[in-house]
């Protein structure tokens, strides 16, 4: 019992140390100001405002979306297609592929909107 507590004892400050070694900065100025020993960060999205996030957000979905749509549309007709006469299959396969197409359509708006608030704004 004694070694499993040492064990994790010694695991945990494995883990620890070296946060308390990457807290002291060589930074001048002390622990009030100072550039805080040159260290930056960098933004991993590389967009600097909430409009470039967006449309980066935007374009993401477009990129799934698109081949999403295809997919669905592929499978809404392979359910029209197999339906074997029945009605209500036949109205899935349709709503399967109006719904893929509404989805795109929102995504499509979204993209135009944002355009339209940035140029008004501008």
């Amino acid at each position: 019992m004694q070694k499993r507590l040492l064990f994790l004892f010694w695991i945990g400050f494995a883990i620890t140390a070296p946060g308390f070694a990457f807290a002291q900065t060589g930074g001048t100025g002390g622990p009030t100001g100072g550039t805080g020993g040159g260290v930056s960060l960098t933004n991993p999205l590389g967009s600097s405002n909430v409009t470039d996030l967006l449309n980066k957000i935007i374009d993401f979905l477009i990129l799934l979306g698109a081949p999403l749509l295809t997919i669905m549309v592929l499978v809404g007709a392979y359910q029209m297609l197999f339906s074997g006469g029945s009605q209500e299959k036949f109205l899935t396969g349709k709503k399967t592929i109006t719904y893929a197409v509404i989805g795109f359509a929102i995504i499509l708006v979204a993209k135009s909107i944002g355009l339209l608030v940035k140029n008004v704004l501008q």
